[in-house]
This record gives C-alpha cells, sequence and structure tokens, in this order.
C-alpha cells in the first residue's frame, strides 16, 4: 500500500519539494543519483516517500542507510509520526540489538554497519528496489566500504537504484566514483542563520560556552539552545558549571555512551527552554525541532590510530569547515536561527576545509578481513575505483602483517581457517581471535571469554560516565580478581548477570545498568553465531582464561621499568614508556609483566586500558613466530661456543699425540737402536686416554645463574 502522508503543508515548506520531480526523473533514467543537499533541505525523511509514492516499493523496500544508530531510530520514528503510522508497519528501522521491521514495512532506516551485516546473509541485497546512502561526507570506515559494495552490487544487479546524498561532499570526487552517474543540487534552509564570532580567542570554551549559554538564557528571545563540545568530560564540566546558575530550563546531555531512550529525550517538548550539551553525534543527520541557538566550540575529539606505534590517539583536534557548516545548520530550521562560533573569524577561516576520512586514521585490519570474505583483495584498498579514498602503501602493510602474525591470512592474502571464523563476529580483530581460540583443548574457557569480549566491547568502558578512577577501582578492588581488570571486568559483568542491580548496586559501585546491559545484548549475540560450538567453562582455571588472552593480545606485552615512579612500563616490542591507568587493579601490586588489551595517548601520555597480568613464558608457548627467548639464545650460543673449544683443543691434542707416534716410529726405523734397558718389551700400541663426546659435555658444569 502506498504511504499517505498526514503532514502536507510541513513538506511543502520544505526545500526539497521543489525538486521532487528532477529526483523521480533522475532515478528513473539513472542507475546511480547523487544528491548535494544542504543541511534542512529535507532529503532523508522526503525522498524515500517520493519513491513509494512513485511505484518503487511494489513488493520490496526502499532502504535508506544512515552512519548513526540514534539518527536511524529518530528518523524513523518522525516519517512514521509525519504518515499518521505506527512505528514499524509502513516505516521501520533495523540497528544493532533492535529492529523494529515487519511484512508490511516499505521503507527501512538502517545504520551502514547493519547494511554491511545485510549485505553479508544477502550479497545482492534483493528484496530491496532502492538503496539511499545517506550522509556519505561523514567518511567513516562504513561508509567507504559500503561506497565499494554497493557499486559492485550494482555490476550483478543492475536494475538496482542507487542514491548517494551528502550536504558537503566534493563533487568531483563522487563523480569519479560514479563516472555514469547524475548529480542534483538542493537548495538548504528556508530561514537564515548568522554566524557570530569572538573578537578575541577564549582560554577556555567549555566556561565560555557556558557564559554564553547564560546570557542566550536571559537576554535573548525564546529557542532552545545546542552547545558543540568534545566529550563525556566537558559535558559534566558543563552541567556542573550551570548548576551555579538559578535558571529554570532543562539541560540534557547527548553523547554515544548514553542509552538510546536517553537521547532520545532531547526530541521531547519541554515547557521551559532546553538547552543540550552534546558531542559531535548531533552534528549530521539530526533534527531536533526548536533549536535556535547553537554555541559552536569549533574542536572536535578524533581517535586516530598510530599504526607505526600500534596505539590509539585520542587527540582534541580543531574541527574542519565542512562540521563547522554541519554545526550551525542544525539551527534555522523553523525559524532564523543564530551559531555562536567561540573563535574568532580568522581562525575560523584557517581551518581546513574538510577532514581526513577516517580510512586513513583507522586500524584497517577488520576492514581488510571483510573485504577478503566479499572476495576483494588488499590490494583494492590502494585502487581509486574500488575505494573513494586509496590507503598508503606504509599503512597497509602494517596492518597486512599484523593480520599475520595473528594467523588470520596466509602469505596469498587468502583467509585462513581462523579468519574465515572470526570475520562475521561482531568484535575487534583480536578480541574476536581470543573468542575462536577459547574453544580450542588448550583453553576451553569459551564461557568466561564470550563475557570479557562483550564487556570490553562496550565503548567508554561499562563505568558511568562520570565516575573518577578511584571509584573505578573501589569497584574492582570489592568486586575483581587480583590477577587483573580482565577478569575483574569479567567478575563485575557475571555479578549483574546473576542479580540484576538489586540493591541499587550499580549506582554503588558508579557502573553504567545501560552498558552493561549493552554487554548482554553482545553476549547473546555471539552465542548465537555460535550456537553449534558447545560452550565451556574454566572459571577454576584462571591461567587458562589469561592464557587464552594472551594468544589475541601476545603484541601487547610491557615490563616494568626499574624508576621511582610506581606503574611505568616499557613494552617489550615497540620499546616505548606506557604507564598503567590509575583505575587498574594491578596498582595494588604493580607486577613486573602485564598485558593489555588497550593503549591510548592522551596528553602525551600512554596509559595501558584494562590490563591483566602475565607469565612471560606463556609467549614462547602461545606466540612463538612472534618471541624468542634472548637469554636461551644466548645460553646456546654459550654452550655451542664451548663446545667448539674443546673441539678445537681435542683436535689438537690428538695431532700432538699422532705426531708423536710417528716420530717413536721413525726413530725404530731409521735411528740407531741403543741398548735396551732391562725389563724393555718392545714396543706396543699406545694407549691414550681420551674421553668420548658424550663424556665430555657430561663433565662440564654450568652455573646456571650466571650463564642465564
Amino acid at each position: 500500500m502506498l504511504i499517505q502522508s498526514k503532514g502536507n503543508v510541513i513538506h511543502e515548506n520544505l526545500p526539497i519539494r521543489a525538486y521532487k520531480e528532477q529526483i523521480l526523473y533522475g532515478v528513473d533514467t539513472n542507475s546511480t543519483l547523487i544528491i548535494l543537499a544542504e543541511t534542512g533541505s529535507g532529503k532523508t525523511t522526503q525522498i524515500p516517500q517520493y519513491l513509494i509514492e512513485a511505484g518503487y516499493g511494489g513488493e520490496d523496500r526502499v532502504l535508506v542507510s544512515l552512519p548513526r544508530k540514534m539518527a536511524a531510530i529518530s528518523i524513523a520514528q518522525r516519517v512514521s509520526d509525519e504518515n499518521g503510522t505506527e512505528l514499524g508497519q509502513d516505516i521501520g528501522y533495523r540497528v544493532r540489538f533492535e529492529s523494529k521491521v515487519s511484512e508490511n514495512t516499505k521503507i527501512e532506516y538502517v545504520t551502514d554497519g547493519t547494511l554491511i551485516q545485510i549485505i553479508m546473509g544477502n550479497p545482492l541485497i534483493e528484496g530491496y528496489s532502492v538503496v539511499m546512502l545517506d550522509d556519505i561526507h561523514e567518511r567513516t570506515l562504513n561508509t567507504d566500504l559500503l561506497l565499494c559494495l554497493i557499486k559492485k552490487i550494482q555490476k550483478k544487479r543492475p536494475e538496482l537504484k542507487v542514491i548517494v546524498s551528502s550536504a558537503t561532499m566534493e563533487v568531483d570526487l563522487l563523480q569519479n566514483f560514479f563516472p555514469n552517474s547524475k548529480i542534483i543540487a538542493i537548495r538548504g534552509r528556508n530561514y537564515e542563520v548568522d554566524i557570530m564570532y569572538l573578537l578575541e580567542p577564549c582560554k577556555n570554551y567549555v566556561i565560555a560556552a557556558v557564559e554564553l549559554a547564560y546570557h542566550i538564557h536571559k537576554k535573548m528571545p525564546e529557542g532552545d539552545v545546542l552547545v558543540f563540545l568534545t566529550s563525556v568530560e566537558e559535558i559534566h564540566a558543563f552541567i556542573n558549571l550551570w548548576s551555579h546558575h538559578k535558571a529554570n530550563c532543562v539541560v540534557l546531555p547527548l553523547h554515544a555512551n548514553l542509552g538510546i531512550d536517553k537521547q532520545l529525550l532531547v526530541f521531547k517538548q519541554h515547557a521551559s527552554r532546553k538547552i543540550i550539551v552534546s558531542t559531535n553525534v548531533a552534528e549530521s543527520s539530526v533534527t531536533i525541532d526548536g533549536i535556535v541557538y547553537v554555541i559552536d566550540s569549533c574542536y572536535q575529539k578524533v581517535k586516530v590510530y598510530d599504526y607505526k606505534r600500534n596505539l590509539e590517539q585520542l587527540n582534541i583536534l580543531p574541527i574542519s569547515q565542512q562540521s563547522g557548516a554541519q554545526r550551525a545548520g542544525r539551527a534555522g530550521r523553523t525559524r532564523d536561527g543564530i551559531c555562536y562560533r567561540l573563535c574568532t573569524k580568522e581562525d575560523y577561516q584557517n581551518l581546513p576545509k574538510t577532514f581526513p576520512p577516517e580510512i586513513l586514521r583507522s586500524n584497517l585490519t577488520e576492514l581488510i578481513l571483510q573485504i577478503r570474505s566479499f572476495s576483494l583483495t588488499p590490494n583494492h584498498l590502494q585502487c581509486s575505483n574500488t575505494f573513494l579514498t586509496p590507503v598508503s602503501n606504509e599503512q597497509l602493510i602494517n596492518c597486512i602483517n599484523i593480520l599475520m602474525s595473528l594467523k588470520l591470512i596466509d602469505e596469498n592474502f587468502s583467509l585462513t581457517e581462523l579468519g574465515n571464523a572470526i570475520v562475521d563476529y561482531p568484535l575487534e580483530t583480536q578480541l574476536a581471535v581470543c573468542v575462536e581460540n577459547s574453544f580450542l583443548e588448550e583453553f576451553q574457557c569459551s564461557d568466561e571469554m564470550l563475557k570479557i569480549a562483550s564487556i570490553l566491547s562496550i565503548q567508554g568502558g561499562i563505568f558511568s560516565s562520570d565516575a573518577t578512577p578511584l571509584q573505578m577501582l573501589k569497584a574492582k578492588k570489592a568486586l575483581g580478581c587480583r590477577e587483573g581488570d580482565v577478569l575483574s571486568l569479567h567478575n563485575i559483568f557475571v555479578r549483574y548477570i546473576n542479580i540484576g542491580n538489586k540493591g541499587n548496586w550499580c549506582d554503588t559501585y558508579r557502573v553504567s545498568k545501560y552498558k552493561l546491559e549493552s554487554a548482554g545484548k553482545i553476549y547473546k549475540q555471539i552465542q548465537k553465531k555460535r550456537k553449534n560450538r558447545q560452550i565451556k567453562s574454566s572459571i577454576q582455571d584462571v591461567e587458562a582464561i589469561q592464557r587464552c588472552f594472551v594468544s589475541g593480545f601476545f603484541s601487547q606485552v610491557a615490563q616494568r621499568e626499574n624508576t621511582a615512579r610506581e606503574g611505568v612500563y616499557r613494552n617489550i616490542y615497540t620499546k616505548q614508556l606506557v604507564h598503567l591507568h590509575p583505575a587498574s587493579v594491578l596498582t595494588v601490586s604493580y607486577p613486573e609483566w602485564v598485558i593489555y588489551h588497550e593503549l591510548i595517548e592522551q596528553n602525551h601520555k600512554l596509559t595501558m586500558h584494562n590490563v591483566t597480568e602475565l607469565d612471560p613464558h606463556w609467549l614462547f608457548e602461545i606466540a612463538p613466530h612472534f618471541y624468542r627467548d634472548a637469554r636461551q639464545e644466548i645460553a646456546e650460543m654459550k654452550h655451542q661456543q664451548e663446545k667448539d673449544q674443546l673441539d678445537k683443543i681435542e683436535a689438537e691434542k690428538q695431532q700432538k699425540q699422532q705426531e708423536l707416534l710417528m716420530n717413536q716410529e721413525s726413530k725404530v726405523v731409521f735411528g740407531s737402536i741403543k741398548q735396551r734397558k732391562p725389563g724393555f718389551k718392545g714396543f706396543g700400541q699406545t694407549q691414550f686416554p681420551i674421553k668420548s663426546k658424550e663424556q665430555r659435555l657430561g663433565s662440564l658444569s654450568f652455573n646456571d645463574e650466571e650463564d642465564f
């Protein structure tokens, strides 16, 4: 059935309405349509409805892919409300761990990651007549992979219609990637947004944002405020500073670590002014009605993978002008708005036009495994016809070496048996290796490793976003394990599985109930994928769990430094100094050897997260291809040198005795025979006391302490 819109008045006011016929004609006459639409044009909500009205639904669906989970859910809800239908009927969504679709669904909103999973199970995405990749200007890893896969699918299924939409993408780059495509440029919002700059740079943009928000609240006309900061810590600092003002307004945080229910609170109407303090999750794909004022710190927190040092860096960096335009576009939806940029105009104009895509600043091991499962080779990552932005040789070689060390690909870049087994795991590569190895007879700890992998997959950890290191350490000491953080987190998770939040212990120990629930969903998801495997427990054998963890993270080992400062270690592979996190349970004992899950650089300091104690002998048993025992090699070399010396002495001794024997024989034959002494019996065979090689070596005495 066709969707009958109930919100025609709203639709008529959207800029995209004037391009409806042009868009439908472009879809009819081209396999790929590129739409460049400014923020606020209505492309995400209206284009799918136009397609259904034009008959593209039929027995198939229209699928819209977005980078963020909150965007997919909120937009599906918005379109459903506009049409007066129940969410999950004509309009639905599908994201990780959550789905609201039915047999009647005609428009399906999904995240980019969900669409990749759909393609894994349905390589030609049959059942969908049109696929719309929205907001590709964010250039996440999933976005770039989807562009590659969709282009490949179109060759096998020419009737599939593809719409690629962006707010700020470079036209030439897209047109070169889709050479036979048509481009339609759509103007944006109907209302003006004034841009305001500082006359002088501010020293602290969090404090400046609080003061400006208070000024808006007291002096400016009604309208909600959206503040962009870089991190959860800054959001909490803002809210804490704001609490000192006696202001009648609602302050709401918005970031990825919040549960989806709390994230969706920002869309609800309130009687008083609403101030939303957000990270960049609200930068695009999200329309929050009522936003009139935007306060932009002009900074963002970016995770960058340093493949030379094998670590993740969390850097606070200036945004690009593209991001600035997106943030300003959050205002001006229903009336004229104002965007306050907490920088000078000159500084803003010096910002880069765009930010490097994620593919150039990420660990590509998971991406390489994915493309191999789609019959693409790592070389395709360097081909501009396959990926929008090719990667460098150095970056690619480093990631291939990591995969080879984990025995996931062979010398021909083909997936090994282990590589094929983990490619569909919803986990980072090394955790997936640990989980798969946990089923081996050597470890037999699959139940514990499934729980550990689930809890380590939670972005930002399981503790509340405002928990201090001291509060985290308190929880680990109370519920944890002296062997380290990994097993302590396992125990916390088991406690929650067994008794839930009984006695409100989550608040007591500053543990996030939402994050534990998310870990539980991941645990069930992995269980479902491996339902044909027997899950075994090794709870009584802690060493088996630790050894299994080593099988995936053997390259992330550190030895304690002999310094006056406690908690200082040195990575034995990269030789760089690293530090225990102050919330680590190992700060009680500081063991000599540790292995860690993650290394993050903040404020020029490398900090190990989720650390466990290690016996270094495990490295030679579990990863002999990666480690060698230098002490043993030295001992063997000394032994060989001594053996060679003994052999040389023995050879010289035999040579001298042989010469002596020959001299004596020659005297008998050629020399003058003197008078024999009484008792002389003549010459017989000379017997020399020569020891065998085994006797010689057995007589050697080694000082173990000195030689080893």
